[in-house]
């Protein structure tokens, strides 16, 4: 395991092709202002775009994460389904056609949001909106966003029918919370500090199932919720909140990161000062793979076709990335290797992994990390069948683009 660089946080939802947190320098290619074409071409997944076809979407979409230089210092808070990007800010949803760049629906809140704070400040950072999630109830998907109400400690959470992009419904929720994860049909919310609370809601009765004061939550891997336990971490059943396993006690945990549904990447050290780096089932806690390693992290993006895709580095120099065999838990390959270079990653989605190596991008197999696209023509950051999103322009005017695929 050769990392040596700290990665920042990625968090995970099944979003489609979602990449790393640091999201990398802007893409190269100059992209036109063309209409995009008359029928939309579908590939899965898609492993070339055409620069000319850059549609650009709404300013929300990049501020004020991206930075004067055209680098994502921040995750950027969108879930892209199908062609439609669901782009949530401090205090709205905006609902956007990737093929032509129109917002189609604004969805807010039903109680006024309370605005991000950010002030007047000219430094790039989180935009105060909570990460969307997706979430398959009752038969359709959901994209599920929470907002704290303006003047009360309360949040209000807001479900939106992804297919139509109509609000669905909301929730007013009696704290000041925020998404975490999703499993199933099961919410985890929560907050931290003084008022730290987990919390379950059940997506189609819209209930609580159940409820932790005092208890942090770090991550939501598969069917597991990994608590905050002194030095340790322990895992809880997401369906009812039991735990289920604990870590070592005489290990101090540096990071958690799940890897898809059944593997959750840790980091610790142990009483021998060693540090480890753990792949672990999330059912059981069992470790499958430990290497020792520096003290950095790694982030994971679950390719949605049974490969698990983990990267350390942040823009467009990578330091390492492998891929997980979700059943076994063991690496499938690792990068560099064999005098290859690790890409600067940016996505992974249904076998397909996307980046930058040698300051071009490229796309990688997922399965075996070969090269699979050597001028796939942009490096992005979201990706479905019908587009990938990637942040383009020139210094101090960079916006997020929509490129059509051509393969």
């Amino acid at each position: 395991m050769r990392v040596r660089v700290l990665a920042a946080l990625c968090v995970l939802a099944g979003l489609s092709g979602c990449g790393g947190s640091s999201g990398g320098a802007a893409a190269t290619p100059e992209a036109g202002t063309a209409s995009p074409p008359a029928a939309a071409r579908k590939f899965d997944p898609p492993t070339r775009f055409d620069p000319a076809t850059g549609v650009a979407l709404p300013r929300e979409a990049i501020e004020p994460q991206v930075n004067l230089a055209g680098a994502a210092v921040a995750p950027l808070t969108i879930a892209l389904v199908d062609s439609t990007a669901f782009i949530v800010t401090a205090v709205q949803v905006l609902v956007v056609d990737v093929l032509t760049g129109k917002t189609t629906a604004t969805v807010t809140p039903e109680h006024k949001a309370a605005p991000a704070g950010l002030g007047n400040t000219v430094w790039a950072g989180p935009n105060g909106a909570s990460m969307p999630l997706l979430a398959k109830v009752d038969g359709r998907t959901l994209v599920l966003a929470t907002f704290r109400v303006d003047g009360s400690a309360s949040s209000e959470l807001v479900a939106i029918d992804a297919q139509t992009g109509a609000r669905a419904w909301t929730l007013l929720l009696d704290t000041a919370t925020t998404q975490l994860g999703v499993h199933d049909r099961t919410l985890i919310l929560g907050n931290f500090g003084t008022n730290a609370v987990t919390t379950a809601l059940d997506l189609s009765t819209r209930k609580v199932v159940w409820s932790k004061p005092g208890v942090e939550t770090t991550a939501v891997a598969g069917d597991s919720v990994i608590v905050i336990d002194g030095r340790a971490r322990a895992a809880l059943s997401v369906s009812d909140g039991a735990q289920r396993w604990r870590t070592p006690a005489d290990v101090e945990v540096q990071s958690v990161t799940p890897a898809g549904d059944r593997l959750v990447v840790m980091q610790w050290i142990t009483k021998e000062n060693k540090r480890r780096f753990n792949v672990l089932d999330t059912a059981t806690g069992a470790v499958k793979t430990a290497e020792d390693t520096g003290n950095q992290r790694v982030d994971c993006v679950d390719d949605q076709a049974g490969v698990v895709v983990c990267h350390a580095g942040g823009g467009p120099v990578a330091d390492w990335v492998g891929a997980l065999d979700p059943g076994t838990g063991t690496w499938r390959w690792e990068l560099p290797a064999q005098g290859r270079e690790a890409p600067g990653f940016t996505a992974a989605w249904h076998g397909a992994v996307y980046g930058r190596a040698g300051g071009k991008p490229v796309v990688l197999d997922a399965r075996t990390g070969t090269e699979r696209e050597a001028s796939p023509g942009i490096a992005p950051l979201f990706v479905s069948a019908y587009a990938g999103l990637a942040i383009a322009g020139e210094a101090g005017n960079y916006d997020l683009r929509a490129f059509h695929p051509t393969a």
